[in-house]
């Protein structure tokens, strides 16, 4: 049997969304923990270098009707397992806090 929400449902999945909080001037989602930037450990074999598509991501990050709505995800460790860029670009506009996923069964399996 296929599943059809409800209005409350909706509304409540939309409420969700819109939950957001102000980091030094830049909206963030809600729906993941902050954590601060200077504990995340970058992944030593990341292979992937940053150029002009960093600009593209601070202006989306920085941007007050977009913000900052995908986490970084972290392993248990701490160390970065996707979001390397978006580290960088919310180190490059002053933030001290991002939205993180924290996938506490991984351990330096980044």
């Amino acid at each position: 049997m296929r599943y059809i929400p409800t209005e409350e449902d909706i509304m409540a999945a939309k409420k969700k969304t819109e939950d957001f909080v102000m980091v030094n001037g830049i909206k963030c989602t809600t729906a993941a923990p902050l954590v601060e930037l200077d504990k995340m450990i970058p992944y030593e074999k990341n292979a992937k270098v940053h150029g002009p598509e960093l600009e593209i991501l601070k202006g989306y990050l920085s941007n007050p009707e977009i913000g900052f709505r995908s986490p970084i995800e972290l392993d248990g460790d701490m160390i970065i397992v996707a979001g390397h860029g978006r580290r960088q670009a919310a180190m490059e506009l002053g933030m001290d806090r991002a939205p993180c996923i924290i996938h506490k069964d991984m351990h330096g399996e980044a």
